[in-house]
């Protein structure tokens, strides 16, 4: 059983933002057209900040200019795509929202981000075969993250410290590990896991 004290640490703890993914199959293909890479992140400016900002105070502009990552899986695994097209997946970070919100906004939301990514990436919806998305319940829902938090805690100077929420546990012989431990090295992310 977990101590008092770690119980209070743990409940005095931010989670990180969630996120609003869009998968798309596209019929044609981008080598060549884009660079060889595993993401591209589109930044309209430096105002990271402000980004971060929107999303925990919930007030996202999704037809503003905001950031987009893209990743392209099909460059590393033939099999993820068509013979003739791609796998991409679009991810934006997104405030936690009742999963009714999302049934009513995720495809015009969906549709905006791809406008985004169309001054980076040479693709219209008219090359687009599949498209699906992924909201921060349907992260929830499937990861069991807190209000579908991307990446475990939140990667603030305060919870950065490896000793916050270390993999050796006061429970004898209970490791822990993913991004809800602390590595002091910052959070989320693949790297971070497998530390």
């Amino acid at each position: 059983e977990l101590s008092k004290g770690t119980g209070e640490k743990i409940n005095g703890l931010t989670n990180s933002i969630s996120a609003f993914i869009v998968y798309l199959g596209i019929k044609k293909s981008l080598k060549g057209k884009v660079p060889n890479c595993c993401s591209l992140w589109y930044m309209p400016n430096y105002n990271v900040r402000e980004y971060y900002d929107q999303i925990l105070e919930d007030r996202v502009r999704w037809t503003d200019n905001g950031y987009v990552i893209c990743a392209f899986p099909s460059f590393h695994d033939a099999a993820l795509a068509n013979r003739e097209g791609e796998s991409i997946f679009l991810i934006v970070g997104a405030p936690y929202k009742t999963p009714q919100f999302w049934q009513e906004n995720s495809a015009k939301i969906a549709k905006m981000i791809i406008r985004r990514v169309e001054k980076i990436i040479p693709i219209r919806a008219t090359d687009i075969e599949i498209l699906e998305t992924a909201t921060p319940a349907a992260l929830e829902k499937y990861t069991l993250n807190n209000n579908g938090a991307m990446y475990g805690w939140a990667s603030t100077l305060g919870q950065i410290d490896k000793n916050l929420m270390p993999n050796r546990t006061e429970i004898p012989n209970l490791l822990t590990c993913g991004h809800w431990t602390t590595h002091g090295l910052g959070q989320g992310g693949v790297s971070m896991v497998t530390n």
